[in-house]
């Protein structure tokens, strides 16, 4: 599990701020036409993505082996276990969130 970072540093992607746990940098920012996505590093193995577009919506998009309707910091969307990702919507943007376990994924989206 992820611990709770003490200091994280707050990161706008689109008009969405984003809570970066302490120790990762970002290392890649792509801005497409609809979408812009940031990977985050803490080392190789350790890493966090995040992706923004304003285009799509979760019931959009095809549910995969593993997805259940899930509450996190208070954002219903789909969360799957095995991939430790998280997909909602939030003032009218579709977030999806991949990071190293569910807890850290709260405290990043919080």
């Amino acid at each position: 599990m992820g611990a709770v970072s003490a200091n994280p540093t707050d990161a706008k992607i689109g008009n969405q701020t984003f809570h970066i746990p302490d120790g990762f940098k970002e290392v890649n920012r792509t801005n497409g036409t609809n979408e812009t996505s940031v990977l985050f590093e803490k080392d190789k193995a350790t890493s966090i993505i995040i992706s923004v577009s304003p285009k799509l919506n979760t019931s959009d998009l095809a549910q995969v082996a593993g997805d259940v309707n899930k509450t996190i910091s208070g954002k219903n969307g789909i969360y799957n276990e095995k991939l430790h990702c998280f997909s909602y919507n939030n003032d009218g943007n579709y977030i999806l969130v991949f990071a190293p376990d569910e807890n850290m994924i709260a405290d990043i989206i919080k």
